[in-house]
């Protein structure tokens, strides 16, 4: 079935630049009517760093450590990790868990 490709709204022209008419018609067919938020490819790679960042906070590396591997400040190993840590307890970026 040949469909009209003419008429979409830029975002969609781009999705079809990227994907190809073929593709684009299974998107329509499986969700088309529906808003979909489609991520940059920095955010996705940012989540990742995340997890890994914090299977090394678990396996007891120190902040300075874990700032050095990922070219990240220890402000921000300490943030993304903040909700791992026993209330109250205050653990210094030099020290290991």
């Amino acid at each position: 079935m040949e469909v009209d490709m003419s008429r979409l709204n830029p975002p969609a022209e781009a999705l079809l630049e990227v994907i190809g008419e073929r593709t684009m018609v299974k998107v329509c067919r499986e969700v088309g009517g529906q808003f979909i938020y489609i991520p940059q490819l920095q955010t996705l790679e940012r989540s990742d760093r995340d997890e890994r960042l914090i299977e090394l906070y678990e396996r007891g590396i120190t902040y300075l450590e874990i700032a050095e591997t990922f070219d990240i400040t220890i402000t921000r190993v300490r943030q993304l990790t903040q909700h791992l840590r026993p209330e109250g307890k205050r653990i210094y970026p030099e020290q290991k868990r």
